[in-house]
């Protein structure tokens, strides 16, 4: 007998599979549409951050008002770092100082290893500006102002090793080199003497020699105009205390001065530059104070002004270069060649990350250099890969960031 109610009716296989694969077209059509306004997200945040550090570093070069006459302060910076967390920091600094350094230790008081660098200091009360997990930023350095790897030639500032290189007679667009050291303060060979006693020791690989693997780029703004310190082109030094402080309860000078404790590091640091007892006018006082705060001690980044900047992808940089992903452990071409969840403690490329044949680390800084500037890569068959990097130049009245497109 008819009841007069319908049964409800199941979905017959054919029309299953009819609402699976809309479902599944319209996946594939919304996740690239989602990430890319993800990406396009991540990138206007990047941007708005790096202005935001660019502003914060300007305006503490202006309220230096007359500089080293008024609150003995001198320009301001915006330094750039890479930390183990995988993100770069950019840390407002201030100049506090001027050490007369080194560039190598183990050449000694040689008048053609001499050189003067600033001291730079983080700005107190005022807090570093993150950039967005997965972007980074490079700085420009104009040909010639690398280090050559060659004796009486070199500088200091981004030397040359056995897997990363670059070719000095071009521009190259380096990294924030910051963290890619031994924080305990140990040479690459283990070596355990302590430097801080006698600068010939220096050649061991102590203490000092770990530090030399530190080093930045930084925009440097006038004291009281604010404008861009054109006229600063050289070196500076930027004091970050290593996390390590082992070496420091044995290790002499490092025992007796504490920069790891200093409530105030730009006290700590017109201290150690100033007239003092227990700080010799020989060549024994010269070496104190450089082991303390100069290029190689592990508490100092080594960095130089630059007036254009790079911000980018990083998975995008690693893919128009021709790696098959970013290194697990930083997030960058950076890493632990065969060991690739190891962070690396000295600034050397994973190569890994490539198909055979691999770059050796020269190639691989040339095709950095030709992705960031749209230029076609000669190893991936000369074509030219979109690199999507966002060049920015520093304008120098006033310091702002002027977009440069690409052609």
């Amino acid at each position: 007998m008819k009841t007069g109610v319908d049964r409800p009716r199941a979905f017959t296989l054919t029309e299953l599979i009819v609402v699976i694969g809309l479902i599944v077209l319209l996946l594939a059509i919304a996740v690239p549409s989602f990430s890319a306004m993800v990406r396009s997200s991540d990138r206007t945040l990047a941007e708005s951050q790096l202005r935001v550090a660019l502003a914060t570093a300007r305006d503490l070069a202006i309220s230096a008002g007359a500089g080293h006459g008024g609150s003995g302060r001198g320009d301001a910076a915006a330094v750039f770092f890479f930390d183990q967390g995988g993100r770069v920091r950019v840390v407002p600094c201030i100049q506090v100082g001027t050490l007369n350094d080194w560039v190598r230790l183990s050449l000694g008081n040689d008048p053609r290893n001499r050189i003067e660098r600033d001291i730079f200091v983080p700005a107190p009360l005022v807090e570093p500006v993150r950039i967005p997990r997965g972007w980074s930023v490079r700085g420009y350095a104009p040909a010639g102002t690398l280090d050559t790897g060659r004796i009486f030639t070199w500088n200091g500032w981004y030397e040359p090793n056995n897997d990363r290189r670059f070719d000095v007679n071009r521009g190259n667009w380096v990294f924030p080199e910051t963290d890619f050291f031994n924080p305990a303060g140990v040479g690459l060979d283990g070596a355990a003497a302590a430097p801080g006693d006698d600068p010939a020791l220096a050649q061991a690989g102590g203490v000092d020699s770990s530090g030399s693997n530190r080093q930045t780029f930084m925009v440097r703004f006038e004291a009281g105009t604010g404008n861009l310190a054109i006229a600063s082109r050289g070196q500076a030094l930027v004091v970050a205390p290593s996390t390590a402080v082992g070496f420091r309860s044995t290790r002499a000078p490092y025992r007796d001065y504490r920069i790891d404790r200093a409530a105030d590091p730009e006290q700590f640091v017109r201290q150690i530059l100033a007239p003092r007892p227990d700080f010799s006018n020989d060549i024994n006082g010269m070496t104190k104070r450089m082991n303390l705060i100069g290029d190689e001690s592990v508490d100092t980044v080594l960095v130089r002004p630059v007036t254009e900047l790079a911000l980018y992808d990083e998975r995008l940089l690693a893919a128009g270069v021709g790696a098959t992903a970013v290194n697990p452990a930083t997030g960058t071409l950076y890493g632990t060649r065969n060991r690739s969840r190891s962070w690396p403690t000295s600034p050397t490329y994973d190569l890994s990350l490539f198909r055979v044949p691999q770059p050796n680390g020269l190639e691989l800084t040339n095709r950095v250099n030709d992705w960031i500037e749209g230029r076609p890569i000669t190893a991936l068959g000369n074509r030219q890969v979109p690199s999507e990097a966002r060049l920015f130049v520093l304008q120098r009245g006033g310091g702002q960031l002027r977009e440069v497109t690409q052609q």
